[in-house]
């Protein structure tokens, strides 16, 4: 697990993560656009990063973690969880991902 909480500065580290990303399962990261854009970048180019090292992206949703899609964009501050592996996630937790189809 890699945990990203820097304020603003999230897709810098995933910029200089390059060696380290294809050696963790999941990253768990702070996202929140209005951080990003003082920065000159957007949700998109954090989600964009990640699912190019091979991750899916879900937000906690009350007792869930729900898919979100390439036009997720997040209006508050909240934590996001990218998965490599569904199947060695859940073995690992034993928590189920939900699969739906994803949000925005």
């Amino acid at each position: 697990l890699l945990k990203i909480d820097v304020e603003g500065y999230e897709k810098f580290v995933l910029d200089g993560a390059t060696g380290l990303l294809p050696r963790v399962q999941c990253v768990f990261i702070e996202t929140w656009e209005e951080h990003f854009a003082k920065y000159g970048y957007s949700c998109a180019d954090v989600h964009a990063r990640l699912r190019q090292a091979g991750f899916r992206l879900f937000r906690f949703d009350q007792q869930h973690l729900t898919e979100v899609g390439p036009g997720y964009v997040s209006t508050r501050c909240e934590d996001l969880l990218a998965v490599r592996d569904r199947g060695v996630f859940e073995r690992r937790t034993g928590r189920t991902l939900d699969l739906l189809a994803p949000t925005a």
